[in-house]
């Protein structure tokens, strides 16, 4: 008999027959052998086709067990079913550990089977790709791109990029591809996009395929912190600083303060929110390096921004001093700020003395020392402390100490009759000093006439510590004359004082003077007497006239100079005689007259050269409309008719280059240099001009540097809004003439058309006496025709004739 195996899978169906299901050296059982994914299920069938034949099938697990069959209950991971002549296995989802060698036998009971079927399977794991589908390499090194292989036995690994189309990657010079993914080598930015990990098992022809989003990672850089408003500001403002940075992904942000900040400082006068850190009113504390530190996982960056506070300056120290004579001092100007405060002390009233000097770095800062006082150095000092914030000051006074000092131990009074002498004791000391007064004699010639004499000083200074003797001088108190001698004396010393006091005079006559003249002018050389008893010469009075008129009249010109000026007669007369004379003055009076000198004054001439009112021959010209004057000329006897300037560009004297023009003297005697032109030199000659002729010129060089021409003064707003209402409505009034032209509209079109259609109304009007023409548009009929006395005719157009219309002709 024979039986017949059939095997049956849910994906593969196999069938397998037997000659026999009893033992039968010459059949073998028949061998299935299958590679199956993990999870797929299982179903096999055992029978035997003879139905004759006793059959006790069972199935044999891979340990040669027997597979139960299904009994109530969950089901397990293998059972099966019985039938007529055939057993069924059911494996509903394999897994790796059932590999191996299921069993189909025919048990006889008696230990002994035979063995019907063999099905080998070889179960494997369905294969996987176990990454993240989104994956970072680093831009310019060599990156991998992960694609960890799981479940395979025997891979064949392809990788695509996804552009527009499909690329395969294969290894070379930019790409490797290794069992556990792709390597890049030199990352760009081109390398980001979307790549597919594409694996193929050859052992069991499975394939799987991951998409990957690739992007590139960049290191964190740091563009710049910045500092709003400023990374220098001033105490009590706001501070914001921003750390602008790139980086894929972006990254996360740090902040600190870098530098040593002194213990017990508070530190947190700030707060963090990811790249920003703001301070709502930074201290001078808050100055330093701040370092903003951003990061990702490619890596980190750093940059730092330092921050200034600028604090206004403060003086803490300087105060008021006394000091003696001849001691060391110094001043201090103790101050704080940021920056650090320029310091400087200024003496109020005086200028610095040599013997003392402005401390430098190397001294102690802010402060002014003295290597030895004098009284000179008494007085107000300030103390300036600046920098870019504000600037402070602070007043101190130094109080010099000293005995009593006379600036002139010996001093001449000169006295006069009707006037009154102040003798002083006034001294420099500190403390105040007390004053004596002692009188020294007038070469007397008795004892009585000097103690009288004494007597009347002690009653002119019988009021202690009297620092000036009043004495108004009278002919009876010329005997007051005579040697004075005052002391001035305090705790730290004294000092003596001796007055002359004299009798003045006026000058003597002066003996010698000698003269130059013009035809207009006389210039004097005067000799003052040597021997003077009196206060100095102060000036020289002269009286003068035509040698002519002094036989006429006592009545002459007179003339007074100071000491210091030159001794110079203008507006004579040319080539005439005059007779001078001349006294000497001080503050008694006027003295004796000199004897009489005579001059002649010479014949009329050509003028002198005019005077140009410039400081230096060589002038630079820097703005618009300067003028450069001059002092009208001495005209020497004719008066000048004009004034010749002559300009030569560049100096080159020729025709082409100069220029000449002549001012008449009634004009101002003035250049202006808007006739010249900007950026140029020019040689420029002056010259006075009278009947006699020219005088000689006077020479300057003018600079004339590149003029900055100043911009007219821009219109105001109403005048803008004026111009352009002005240039709307003319625009306005354009097109409506060009309306009335082409279409006979517009404003102007509507206006004429109506007084021309009124007029034309009024004349026909006029000339409609029978009414034939009516504003309300009444219906002419033959009735109404009629009743006004109206008849139709009818123009017959072959025959010429007109008739009426209703005529019977």
């Amino acid at each position: 008999m024979e039986c017949k195996l059939a095997v049956l899978f849910v994906i593969l169906l196999s069938t397998g027959e037997s000659d026999s299901c009893n033992n039968d050296i010459s059949n073998s059982p028949t061998i299935i052998e299958e590679s199956k994914r993990a999870t797929t299920p299982v179903y096999l069938e055992c029978y035997c086709q003879d139905s004759k034949v006793k059959t006790n099938l069972k199935w044999l697990d891979i340990d040669n067990k027997v597979i139960e069959t299904l009994r109530p209950g969950p089901k397990p991971d293998m059972y099966t079913e019985r039938q007529t002549n055939k057993i069924s296995l059911h494996i509903p989802s394999l897994s790796k550990t059932m590999s191996g060698v299921y069993k189909c036998i025919n048990d006889h009971n008696n230990g002994s089977y035979y063995e019907i079927q063999q099905y080998k399977v070889d179960v494997y794991e369905p294969p996987s790709i176990r990454e993240d589908s989104t994956q970072f390499i680093s831009l310019g090194k060599d990156s991998k791109i992960k694609c960890e292989l799981f479940a395979i036995s025997l891979p064949m690994i392809t990788w695509h990029k996804k552009t527009e189309d499909l690329i395969q990657i294969f290894t070379d010079d930019k790409y490797k591809i290794v069992s556990d993914g792709l390597i890049i080598k030199n990352v760009t930015q081109e390398d980001a996009g979307n790549y597919i990990c594409s694996v193929l098992d050859l052992k069991y022809s499975e394939e799987v395929d991951m998409d990957i989003t690739v992007e590139v990672m960049i290191e964190p850089k740091i563009k710049q912190i910045v500092a709003n408003p400023d990374r220098t500001l001033i105490a009590g403002e706001a501070l914001t600083l921003e750390c602008i940075a790139d980086g894929v992904p972006y990254p996360e942000f740090t902040w600190s303060k870098v530098t040593n900040t002194k213990p017990g400082v508070n530190t947190t006068n700030w707060f963090v929110l990811s790249n920003k850190m703001w301070f709502e009113n930074v201290t001078g504390e808050d100055q330093g390096t701040y370092e903003c530190i951003a990061k990702n996982n490619a890596g980190e960056a750093k940059q730092q921004l330092v921050i200034e506070v600028l604090v206004p300056p403060q003086i803490t120290e300087f105060s008021n001093k006394t000091v003696a004579v001849g001691s060391n001092a110094q001043i201090v100007c103790n101050t704080i700020g940021r920056p650090t405060p320029n310091v400087s002390i200024i003496f109020i009233g005086k200028d610095n003395d040599e013997e003392f000097r402005e401390s430098t770095e190397d001294d102690i800062l802010n402060n002014l020392s003295f290597i030895t006082v004098n009284p000179s150095h008494e007085g107000f000092y300030i103390c300036n402390a600046s920098n870019e914030i504000d600037i402070v000051t602070k007043t101190m006074y130094l109080t010099v100490l000293r005995k009593p000092h006379f600036k002139e131990p010996n001093e001449t009074i000169w006295g006069w009759i009707g006037k009154t002498v102040n003798i002083s004791c006034e001294s420099e000391a500190n403390p105040k000093p007390n004053i004596t007064w002692r009188y020294l004699g007038n070469n007397e010639q008795t004892v009585d006439e000097f103690h009288m004499k004494r007597q009347l000083i002690e009653t002119l200074t019988s009021e202690p510590d009297t620092y000036y003797l009043t004495i108004d001088i009278t002919a009876n108190s010329t005997k007051l004359y005579g040697y004075y001698e005052c002391i001035a004396k305090n705790n730290l010393g004294e000092a003596t004082k001796q007055i002359y006091f004299q009798e003045g005079f006026v000058p003597p006559p002066i003996k010698n003077a000698s003269g130059e003249t013009t035809a207009t002018s006389a210039s004097f050389e005067i000799v003052v007497p040597d021997y003077l008893v009196g206060p100095p010469i102060i000036g020289i009075t002269c009286e003068y006239d035509e040698a002519s008129n002094y036989g006429i009249t006592n009545i002459h010109k007179n003339r007074t100079w100071s000491i210091d000026r030159d001794f110079k007669l203008d507006k004579l007369k040319p080539k005439t005689t005059y007779n001078i004379k001349f006294a000497a003055q001080n503050e008694v009076g006027v003295g004796e007259w000199s004897a009489s000198f005579f001059f002649e004054t010479m014949k009329p001439s050509t003028p002198n050269s005019p005077i140009w009112e410039v400081d230096f021959p060589v002038v630079n010209v820097s703005k618009l409309n300067q003028v450069l004057k001059w002092k009208a000329a001495d005209d020497n006897g004719e008066p000048i008719d004009y004034y010749t300037l002559r300009y030569c560009q560049n100096c080159e004297i020729d025709e082409e280059s100069c220029k000449k023009v002549n001012i008449e003297t009634t004009n101002k005697l003035q250049l202006n240099t808007n006739i010249l032109n900007a950026n140029t030199t020019y040689c420029v000659e002056l010259l006075a001009h009278n009947q006699m002729g020219n005088s000689a010129t006077a020479n300057i060089t003018v600079y004339v540097a590149a003029l900055v021409v100043e911009p007219t003064p821009t219109l105001s707003a109403g005048a803008i809004i004026g111009i352009a209402v002005a240039v709307v409505l003319l625009a306005l009034l354009i097109l409506d003439l060009i309306l009335l032209i082409w279409r006979r509209q517009g404003i102007i079109a509507n206006c004429y058309y109506k007084n021309n259609r009124k007029r034309k109304d009024d004349n026909l009007q006029t000339r409609d006496k029978k009414g034939l023409l009516r504003a309300n548009c009444e219906s002419v009929t033959q009735e109404n025709l009629n009743k006004a006395g109206i008849k139709e005719y009818e123009y017959n157009k072959t025959t010429g004739i007109i008739t009426g219309k209703h005529s019977s002709v």
